[in-house]
């Protein structure tokens, strides 16, 4: 059986843990196993499903400079203790050369860069991250990415134009999210949000999904439609933040701020609009209508 540790967040669910998922729970797991290297603390909400697959959750010191001794520590008793380990695939931007470095001087041949943005983002971490950027060549010998411009902030020109890359494309099981009038009228009806214009969106809590624009358009387009209301589905690290803008702007009554839930499809057939954040265009685009 090939075993392949993949270096993640911790596995909430988030865009890429999400997807990871997606394609874990529809590979043979006779042949294929996927671990996962958790660099927080925090329990994540597929842990259990994961151990149900038989999958294993090891968690590291972080991805802190001044921890990098400790990380290395770890990392070097992870791959003692399991030999079989061949392959790493790093899923944390720039900082992924943490477990890509650490499988280097343990002598893992395959070391996987996934690239999944076609930026960095602009935060105290800059300096560490761009530094980090800098030597991701030298300890990764494969490039995955999720698209040709996130290959092209973390690989360069050079390896777009010779095509030295494989493009993993963002799996979404469709079938899930057929619409169904019935859970619509059911879930509008419990939250008491009949003949409401109903606008959505899906994502962590993180600059990178941009809420703060979205609640400023919000603000605007709710002075224009009295039955307006905004639904915001996910978690994180700007979440109170959010809310907090949200009084600020006057709209706090026209939010709902639902949290992580373990199927958000009854949430996006609630919907009037879908809009969401497509990171390498840098703009939000009204992605679905539902009627």
């Amino acid at each position: 059986m090939i075993r392949i540790l993949h270096s993640v967040s911790n596995m909430d669910r988030a865009g890429i843990e999400t997807m990871l998922m997606n394609y874990y729970r529809h590979i043979d797991r006779s042949k294929i196993q996927f671990d996962f290297l958790c660099n927080k603390k925090k329990p994540g909400a597929y842990d259990a499903e994961i151990k149900e697959m038989g999958g294993n959750i090891y968690h590291t010191p972080g991805l802190n400079p001044a921890k990098y001794p400790s990380y290395l520590k770890c990392m070097k008793k992870i791959f003692e203790e399991n030999p079989e380990y061949k392959i790493v695939e790093a899923h944390n931007g720039a900082l992924g050369v943490y477990a890509l470095h650490a499988a280097k001087v343990n002598h893992i041949p395959v070391r996987i860069f996934h690239a999944h943005g076609a930026s960095i983002t602009r935060d105290w971490k800059l300096p560490i991250k761009l530094v980090c950027k800098a030597v991701l060549p030298s300890n990764m010998n494969q490039h995955f990415s999720c698209g040709i411009e996130a290959a092209r902030c973390y690989f360069g020109e050079k390896v777009v134009e010779r095509n030295d890359y494989e493009l993993i494309p963002n799996a979404i099981e469709v079938n899930r999210f057929v619409f169904d009038s019935t859970i619509r009228n059911r879930i509008r009806h419990d939250n008491h949000l009949e003949n409401k214009h109903i606008v959505g969106h899906v994502g962590r809590f993180m600059s990178q999904k941009n809420h703060t624009f979205l609640l400023d358009v919000f603000a605007e387009a709710s002075k224009r439609d009295s039955l307006a209301h905004l639904v915001l589905l996910g978690d994180g690290e700007l979440m109170d933040a959010m809310k907090e803008k949200a009084s600020n702007l006057g709209i706090k009554d026209r939010v709902t701020f639902v949290g992580n839930i373990l199927h958000f499809r009854p949430g996006i057939d609630t919907l009037s609009t879908y809009v969401e954040k497509i990171r390498q265009l840098r703009t939000f685009l009204l992605k679905k209508m539902l009627k």
